[in-house]
């Protein structure tokens, strides 16, 4: 099974970083992913509208719409897309709960440091 994973950041830099360590853990254990980047959540609600995804890597700082309202609007559309919030900001760990359930919370410095684990 080749599974759906979309990556939303609008650091495409940091996206890059994030998308690689992905790749290199999914490869580990196995398993194949197409991962579509987008550089804001107007764009991947738009997609998810279109497509299935299995996952969502969301960032939380972005304009003008945050990573909590993507995944509000994913959630309505695709309520079996996951959702995992990858954001500098430590301090918003807690908030990410009240939304959708999220299924983890990466700190971007993390994905620099080590590989993410599955």
């Amino acid at each position: 099974m080749e599974y759906k994973v979309a990556l939303c950041d609008d650091d495409e830099k940091i996206a890059s970083k994030i998308m690689e360590a992905f790749n290199n853990e999914l490869h580990a254990h196995n398993l194949e992913a197409t991962i579509d980047y987008y550089s804001s959540g107007n764009v991947l609600i738009e997609a998810v509208k279109e497509k299935h995804y299995n996952l969502a890597l969301l960032d939380i700082d972005m304009t003008p719409l945050n990573g909590f309202d993507t995944a509000q609007s994913i959630c309505s559309i695709s309520s079996d897309t996951r959702i995992v919030f990858v954001t500098s900001h430590e301090e918003l760990v807690f908030d990410t709960v009240t939304t959708c359930s999220p299924l983890r919370f990466i700190l971007k410095r993390t994905v620099q440091l080590q590989a993410l684990t599955l």
